[in-house]
């Protein structure tokens, strides 16, 4: 969807859609050929939990922080950007999450060695 139709669905300005994305409670939209354009269900189901954090007396600041959750070692970042969706997942789930990572890191690790 477009952000025009994002900000419609959530009435939502699209200035406040990008404060948003800059905040990191929405993802970036995705690149669609020339215009980024490329917004979805996350983006509706992040802006609709922003929209109600919000009513509740959080601040922008505090709702980024409930919604992302950051680990940095080693020069890497792990970043959760959805403690509630994290907090319902299965042991398992997470474990095939932290394989398929260190997947993507051990490639990119061996890509880099290589280069150099």
């Amino acid at each position: 969807m477009t952000l025009k139709e994002l900000c419609e669905r959530l009435e939502l300005e699209p200035r406040q859609v990008r404060y948003l994305i800059s905040e990191g409670i929405m993802p970036p939209a995705a690149k669609l050929g020339v215009a980024a354009d490329g917004y979805g269900d996350e983006h509706l189901r992040r802006g609709e939990l922003f929209k109600r954090l919000h009513a509740e007396g959080l601040g922008v600041r505090a709702i980024a922080a409930e919604l992302s959750v950051v680990a940095r070692r080693a020069g890497l970042e792990l970043r959760i950007l959805d403690a509630e969706a994290f907090a319902k997942a299965t042991d398992d789930e997470v474990a095939a999450f932290l394989r398929e990572a260190e997947k993507a890191l051990n490639f990119l690790r061996k890509t880099h060695t290589d280069r150099s």
